[in-house]
């Protein structure tokens, strides 16, 4: 009975000094305002008692468009605002990387080498060119390979919608829409089309994959605990993330058999994979970054999820005009 009291007083004590910590933390960071949270919990209970953006706006009437939330030892800042939201993004993007992933990014090693957590060191640097110009650049947008590309995105697009709307059935945007852009991205990417039960198997475990990192979990509030994984949410999205990373291992299997038979590249103008096979096989790119299999298929896995996030806030935006849904994306890409 003895040792169980001084457990409990122990817990007590290192709960309120913890609480009076992070307030005096709070002070010299000079963190914007936001609810006083409470002892080891912090502000759980104000997020968790409705639907997270309820909540969030709710609290930030109270508090303004820049707030400081405390969810477990995790300490957030949210913009609330359009204004506020593309200050953060644009001026303050800097800020915003190399920060913690979720928990469930540790799965497979993802979070390593994905250019959303990297800090900003020479690996970002390098992976961040490799989008901006063989997948994002203008030259790339007009050039002669993908052009076609996105044309056939669009006509194919058109060609789902019509289909749906002659046979009387309901359009899911978001699942059209996702369709369309994956269908875009896997082409630009392996200049290669999916079929309909790849690209259905892709849909699913991509979806799934980033409902379960976006969802709550214990490990991320308590990161003394994400060893335990106790809800399981590393292990689920590691086998939804093994799906998808099975089928890049092919497209890249694929590609290494032809490449001899090429000359160590495609017979046209070379996509994404190829450019980033070919700094596989020098080593390194420009003798700063290793590029190996681990980090091209997350870099590719990356790229498929920003597409599935893009589709989600098209669809929340069709399914409902009276409320703002705000996606903050930081993909480490874009300026």
């Amino acid at each position: 009975m003895a040792f169980f009291v001084v457990c409990i007083s122990s817990l007590l004590i290192i709960s309120i000094s913890w609480y009076v910590f992070q307030l005096l933390a709070a002070r010299r960071r000079k963190l914007p305002p936001g609810p006083t949270p409470l002892p080891f919990i912090g502000n759980l209970l104000d997020v968790a008692s409705e639907l997270p953006h309820r909540s969030l706006a709710r609290l930030a009437r109270r508090h303004g468009p820049l707030m400081t939330v405390r969810l477990g030892m995790l300490v957030a800042v949210v913009a609330s605002s359009p204004s506020t939201a593309r200050e953060v993004l644009q001026t303050h993007n800097g800020s915003l990387t190399g920060r913690s992933p979720p928990d469930a990014w540790l799965a497979l090693g993802h979070a390593a080498n994905s250019v959303f957590v990297i800090p900003p060191g020479r690996m970002w640097r390098a992976l961040r060119r490799i989008g901006t110009e063989h997948l994002l650049s203008a030259r790339q947008l007009d050039g002669t390979r993908l052009r076609p590309v996105l044309r056939d995105a669009v006509l194919d697009l058109v060609r789902r919608v019509s289909g749906m709307a002659v046979a009387g059935r309901p359009v899911e945007v978001g699942r059209a829409a996702f369709a369309s852009m994956m269908d875009l991205q896997w082409r630009a990417m392996f200049s290669a089309g999916l079929d309909d039960a790849a690209a259905q198997a892709l849909h699913d475990a991509a979806r799934e994959a980033v409902a379960l990192s976006l969802k709550p979990n214990v490990s991320d509030f308590f990161p003394a605990l994400a060893a335990a994984d106790l809800q399981g949410v590393r292990r689920r999205f590691g086998r939804r993330l093994a799906i998808v990373y099975q089928m890049i291992d092919e497209q890249i299997e694929r590609r290494m058999r032809k490449r001899p038979e090429t000359g160590g590249g495609s017979s046209g103008e070379k996509d994404l994979l190829d450019v980033m096979l070919d700094m596989s096989g020098q080593g390194k790119d420009d003798g700063v970054v290793i590029v190996n299999r681990e980090v091209i298929r997350t870099f590719l896995t990356v790229s498929e999820a920003r597409e599935l996030l893009y589709s989600d806030f098209v669809r929340a935006y069709t399914v409902t005009k009276t409320s703002l849904v705000e996606i903050q994306v930081n993909d480490g890409v874009g300026d």
